[in-house]
């Protein structure tokens, strides 16, 4: 009864599941585990890791050098979890998150093992990553940073980038987090109260949705070194579904 209640959850998951036997090669798989690789099982069955890998792994690496280390890996941890590129038969990488785990069946030592496909999610991150990139390149070509805050966390700090620290010429902190009045206001008003006010006020117009946006150009006295900068500051306020702020973000240039 249990090797039959084994068998149905073997065939019926919707995550590919797969036996490696002690020679290091695919004895068993489930209908998932074929459909990731458009192959019969037939065709599939007495095959490596590495026989449906590519060449190279995403960290360089050599699938057919790589795969029997963590094979053994697995057999001496007891469980071992990893992301792994396979390829398709019609040549088509995918990325799973496999989980391996040496079992004991009919007496033989095995692997079970666990594909998850997590290719969109893979490709995503690194549309993201992409995203980063061209973004930071483009605060790099303008000489801009960018800075945030948070009204959902009390709307007392931003936070800045690297590059807006460095404008302001504020004293680098891990988190960087700086005070809006303590940290920013008082180094306007330190060249010109007047300025101080009038940026304070239309910032607040933004948040309040009295104003599209929040957009000055303001003086500030860098603590770094003491010298007064000319900021440009641009800011875009995100809001709930009720009209009320829960976020600005924006972007700095001296």
């Amino acid at each position: 009864e249990s090797e039959a209640t084994f068998k149905k959850l073997f065939e019926s998951s919707a995550d590919a599941i797969l036996l490696i036997n002690e020679k290091g090669v695919f004895e068993e798989c489930n209908q998932a585990a074929l459909d990731l690789l458009k192959i019969s099982r037939e065709q599939f069955l007495q095959l490596s890791p590495a026989d449906i890998s590519p060449e190279l792994q995403p960290d360089g690496r050599r699938s057919a050098e790589l795969a029997p280390e963590i094979v053994a890996q697995a057999y001496r941890k007891g469980l071992h979890r990893f992301d792994w590129t396979h390829v398709n038969s019609q040549g088509e990488d995918f990325v799973v998150e496999v989980s391996l785990m040496p079992v004991m069946i009919k007496g033989q030592p095995m692997l079970h093992t666990s594909w998850r496909d997590i290719t969109e999610r893979k490709r995503f991150e690194n549309e993201i990553r992409r995203a980063e990139f061209l973004k930071d390149q483009a605060m790099e070509l303008a000489r801009a940073g960018h800075w945030s805050i948070d009204f959902q966390q009390g709307g007392e700090y931003y936070i800045s980038s690297d590059r807006t620290v460095a404008i302001f010429g504020d004293p680098p902190r891990p988190d960087h987090r700086y005070h809006i009045m303590d940290d920013w206001y008082v180094n306007i008003a330190a060249v010109d109260p007047t300025a101080a006010e009038t940026t304070l006020a239309n910032f607040l117009a933004a948040v309040e949705g009295r104003a599209s946006r929040y957009d000055m150009i303001h003086p500030y006295r860098r603590p770094s070194d003491g010298q007064v900068v000319w900021i440009h500051v641009l800011g875009e306020v995100a809001r709930d579904e009720g009209g009320k702020a829960t976020h600005v973000h924006g972007v700095v240039m001296d």
